[in-house]
């Protein structure tokens, strides 16, 4: 995952990633079109994963009127607290 900066808050949900630096806010999906996958084989052990597709940049991008200082993130919503208000998105 290609990040726009070094965030002070990541948010991890089981489809996007969120990450706030100051009052700006990048949404990341990681579904299955935002990872790659991947095959390892030993002698004794077989395994799969699914990696970051790094060329994949931000589904979105939003500013607040206060510094973000908590995000909490689930399937269907992103909570945002700034300022002591919450604003809630649908992702």
């Amino acid at each position: 995952m290609k990040l726009i900066v070094e965030p002070h808050l990541i948010a991890l949900g089981p489809s996007h990633v969120a990450t706030a630096m100051n009052d700006r806010v990048w949404v990341y999906e990681i579904g299955s079109n935002g990872k790659l996958p991947i095959n390892f084989t030993t002698k004794s052990l077989s395994y799969s994963c699914m990696l970051f597709d790094t060329t994949v940049g931000p589904m979105y991008e939003k500013s607040y009127l206060g510094t973000v200082s908590d995000m909490k993130l689930n399937l269907s919503f992103l909570a945002v607290l700034f300022d002591s208000k919450i604003h809630l998105h649908l992702v």
